[in-house]
């Protein structure tokens, strides 16, 4: 029997280039984001906060991150996952770091998450749209894409 695995995860070079790649992004919107990077355990990677951003936006970055590499999933699909499931609901949003507000992105290579990017500081939409910018970078192929 095997005690142990194997796990892979983003390096921080690839992590600071889906930072760099987001922020490049959000300033051709004229947007001021804070961009977090997590791997695959939830620890920060990498992390880069626009000036004049809202200072909230630095932790609610890095929630969105963890929350999307906690579960795999994109943060903005939990309100319509759960809308049937109000308990499930409460229970969730009491749970420390999790944030079901879109902007956390998780990064899936070759059918393994290996990391996830939380953006805040614009509206879900462009959060989400940094986010995608910021992880085009690594070029990976759209069935990769989580």
């Amino acid at each position: 029997m095997t005690l142990t695995c194997e796990q892979t995860s983003l390096n921080d070079r690839a992590a600071a280039n889906v930072i760099r790649a987001a922020c490049d992004y959000a300033r051709t919107q004229g947007l001021k984001v804070c961009v977090s990077v997590v791997d695959l355990h939830g620890n920060l990677l990498a992390f880069q906060r626009i000036n004049g951003s809202p200072l909230h936006s630095i932790s609610i970055s890095q929630d969105k991150a963890f929350t999307a590499v906690s579960f795999g999933m994109e943060t903005a699909k939990w309100p319509q996952r759960l809308e049937s499931k109000p308990y499930t609901f409460q229970s969730l949003v009491n749970c420390s770091r999790m944030s079901m507000l879109g902007g956390g992105v998780p990064i899936n290579i070759n059918g393994q998450i290996v990391a996830a990017v939380g953006v805040s500081g614009g509206t879900e939409q462009q959060d989400i749209d940094c986010a995608n910018a910021g992880i085009s970078i690594l070029n990976l192929p759209n069935e990769n894409l989580a």
